[in-house]
């Protein structure tokens, strides 16, 4: 029982990425320790707009469709400063609808806080993915 399990598992990802309506890389969220800090990192020398501002985040434009977002929260002993990366999605419904036929629990769409419509699935390692679009 558990040698088929493992070959399902196995066998959903190699399913083509083809029928995924995924348009490429949104944006990277990090944690950080001084916001301030980070922005004059990313607007004083790299020269990224900040593009939104929340108290809970600043998004910097890479390009036309790309974003670094950076947060509060990284605690002085954290070293992980990853809090989670978003794929741009022609269309949630579709890719809910493809990853739940995989086997992969989706949320629902749901609007975040900046703006988007978004939903959330984790991977194997429990890191965080959400899918924004439309």
């Amino acid at each position: 029982m558990r040698a088929a399990a493992l070959f399902f598992i196995s066998c959903t990802w190699m399913l083509p990425a083809a029928d995924l309506p995924v348009a490429g890389l949104a944006y990277v969220r990090y944690k950080v320790s001084d916001v301030e800090k980070a922005r004059a990192f990313y607007s004083g020398i790299l020269g990224y707009d900040a593009a939104f501002e929340s108290p809970a985040v600043v998004s910097f434009q890479i390009n036309e469709r790309q974003f670094v977002e950076v947060a509060p929260g990284l605690g002085p002993d954290e070293e992980e400063r990853l809090d989670h990366v978003a794929f741009e999605v022609t269309d949630l419904y579709t890719l809910r609808v493809e990853l739940n036929r995989r086997g992969i629990p989706v949320t629902m769409p749901q609007k975040t806080p900046e703006g988007n419509r978004a939903v959330q699935l984790t991977d194997p390692d429990r890191s965080e993915e959400r899918r924004v679009g439309k």
